[in-house]
């Protein structure tokens, strides 16, 4: 009896390692939380059903100097002390200077005449509980987006809604 429910529990952890899905695959959509910083009420909230993709315009808008389309280049760009966030959308390879960060390939997505920026990859980059020196290319990344007024991001997958929840706290300009 006791070898019978050892192979029986072992089949069924089996079986669920299976059919759970990875967490990024099941993203249905993400909450993000915008704050000043962890003691201030949230400054606005809102549940996007782009899977785990944030408009870059709403978030960005009132804390940057500028948020722009260059539509005959196809790049959307968001401008900040004298540095740029890039968003290629042109199917080309872009020249990119000192003063500009090019979203890699992957992290962005154009939808319905709307950029968009993956929250869980930006969610990891500012990742305020991540230990830094542990990933240097999260250090590197984080670093050269400093311009940004992000000062910190607080996330979690919940799976028992489904939702990617986001807090980011950033600096009013």
């Amino acid at each position: 009896m006791r070898n019978f429910l050892l192979i029986f529990f072992s089949v069924l952890v089996f079986s669920a390692a299976l059919v759970i899905p990875n967490v990024q695959t099941c993203l249905a959509q993400v909450e993000v939380t915008i704050a000043e910083n962890q003691n201030a009420p949230f400054i606005k909230k809102e549940i996007f059903k782009e899977d785990d993709w944030v408009p870059v315009r709403w978030l960005f808008q009132q804390y940057v100097d500028s948020v722009d389309w260059e539509n005959d280049r196809k790049v959307a760009v968001v401008k900040n002390d004298g540095k740029e966030l890039i968003f290629n959308f042109s199917r080309q390879e872009i020249a990119v200077k000192e003063n500009q960060f090019l979203v890699p390939i992957g992290y962005s997505k154009f939808i319905n005449g709307r950029v968009f920026i993956d929250g869980a990859w930006i969610g990891s980059i500012f990742d305020m509980y991540a230990t830094t020196g542990q990933d240097k290319d999260k250090d590197d990344i984080r670093n050269k987006l400093d311009f940004l007024p992000i000062t910190g991001i607080d996330n979690l997958y919940s799976p028992k809604d489904g939702i990617l929840h986001l807090t980011i706290f950033l600096d009013k300009k």
